[in-house]
Protein backbone atom coordinates (compact mmCIF):
# COMPACT_ATOMS: atom_id res chain seq x y z
CA UNK A 1 0.00 0.00 0.00
CA UNK A 2 1.28 3.51 -0.71
CA UNK A 3 2.48 5.51 2.26
CA UNK A 4 -0.46 6.28 4.52
CA UNK A 5 -1.21 9.96 4.49
CA UNK A 6 -3.83 11.93 6.33
CA UNK A 7 -4.80 15.51 5.63
CA UNK A 8 -7.15 17.84 7.48
CA UNK A 9 -8.75 20.99 6.22
CA UNK A 10 -8.98 23.95 8.56
CA UNK A 11 -12.65 24.17 9.42
CA UNK A 12 -15.04 25.73 11.87
CA UNK A 13 -15.86 29.14 10.44
CA UNK A 14 -19.12 29.66 8.53
CA UNK A 15 -18.47 30.04 4.80
CA UNK A 16 -20.59 30.68 1.74
CA UNK A 17 -20.62 27.51 -0.36
CA UNK A 18 -22.92 28.85 -3.11
CA UNK A 19 -20.38 27.90 -5.81
CA UNK A 20 -20.50 24.25 -4.71
CA UNK A 21 -24.28 23.86 -4.55
CA UNK A 22 -26.30 22.71 -7.56
CA UNK A 23 -29.95 23.56 -8.08
CA UNK A 24 -30.05 25.87 -5.06
CA UNK A 25 -33.27 27.94 -5.08
CA UNK A 26 -32.77 31.70 -5.44
CA UNK A 27 -32.62 33.45 -2.07
CA UNK A 28 -31.70 30.33 -0.10
CA UNK A 29 -28.99 30.83 2.53
CA UNK A 30 -25.87 29.08 1.24
CA UNK A 31 -23.71 29.72 4.30
CA UNK A 32 -22.74 26.49 6.04
CA UNK A 33 -20.15 25.48 8.60
CA UNK A 34 -17.78 22.67 7.69
CA UNK A 35 -16.85 21.31 11.11
CA UNK A 36 -14.27 18.77 9.96
CA UNK A 37 -12.85 17.57 6.65
CA UNK A 38 -10.19 14.91 6.30
CA UNK A 39 -8.83 12.57 3.65
CA UNK A 40 -6.62 9.51 3.89
CA UNK A 41 -5.66 6.40 2.00
CA UNK A 42 -7.29 3.17 3.11
CA UNK A 43 -6.89 -0.43 2.03
CA UNK A 44 -10.04 -2.27 1.05
CA UNK A 45 -10.46 -5.90 0.15
CA UNK A 46 -11.84 -9.23 1.21
CA UNK A 47 -12.65 -9.67 4.88
CA UNK A 48 -9.43 -10.55 6.67
CA UNK A 49 -7.31 -9.28 3.78
CA UNK A 50 -6.94 -5.72 5.04
CA UNK A 51 -3.43 -5.02 6.23
CA UNK A 52 -1.82 -7.91 4.39
CA UNK A 53 -1.06 -5.82 1.32
CA UNK A 54 -3.54 -7.75 -0.81
CA UNK A 55 -6.37 -5.24 -0.82
CA UNK A 56 -7.04 -2.37 -3.18
CA UNK A 57 -6.18 1.18 -2.13
CA UNK A 58 -8.86 3.88 -2.03
CA UNK A 59 -9.19 7.41 -0.75
CA UNK A 60 -11.49 7.99 2.20
CA UNK A 61 -12.92 11.49 2.54
CA UNK A 62 -14.80 12.40 5.72
CA UNK A 63 -16.89 15.57 5.87
CA UNK A 64 -18.79 16.79 8.92
CA UNK A 65 -20.87 19.95 8.76
CA UNK A 66 -23.95 21.59 10.18
CA UNK A 67 -25.70 21.03 6.83
CA UNK A 68 -24.86 20.60 3.17
CA UNK A 69 -26.26 22.15 0.02
CA UNK A 70 -27.68 20.02 -2.75
CA UNK A 71 -24.83 18.08 -4.38
CA UNK A 72 -22.22 20.03 -2.36
CA UNK A 73 -20.48 16.87 -1.11
CA UNK A 74 -20.24 15.46 -4.64
CA UNK A 75 -18.60 18.67 -5.86
CA UNK A 76 -16.20 18.79 -2.87
CA UNK A 77 -15.14 15.17 -3.38
CA UNK A 78 -14.82 15.53 -7.17
CA UNK A 79 -12.64 18.61 -6.68
CA UNK A 80 -10.43 16.78 -4.17
CA UNK A 81 -10.06 13.79 -6.51
CA UNK A 82 -9.16 16.03 -9.45
CA UNK A 83 -6.56 17.89 -7.36
CA UNK A 84 -5.05 14.63 -6.11
CA UNK A 85 -4.90 13.20 -9.64
CA UNK A 86 -3.16 16.34 -10.91
CA UNK A 87 -0.67 16.24 -8.03
CA UNK A 88 0.01 12.53 -8.64
CA UNK A 89 0.55 13.15 -12.36
CA UNK A 90 2.92 16.04 -11.66
CA UNK A 91 4.80 13.95 -9.09
CA UNK A 92 5.07 11.03 -11.50
CA UNK A 93 6.53 13.24 -14.23
CA UNK A 94 9.12 14.79 -11.92
CA UNK A 95 10.19 11.38 -10.59
CA UNK A 96 10.61 10.12 -14.14
CA UNK A 97 12.72 13.12 -15.08
CA UNK A 98 15.01 12.61 -12.11
CA UNK A 99 15.57 8.98 -12.95
CA UNK A 100 16.59 9.71 -16.56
Amino acid sequence: MPRLSHHRLAAGAPRDFAALGRGVPPGKDTTTTLRQASARLVEIGEKGAVGDGGGAVAARIDLLGDRFLRRQVRVLVATAVAAAAAAAAAGGESEGAEGA
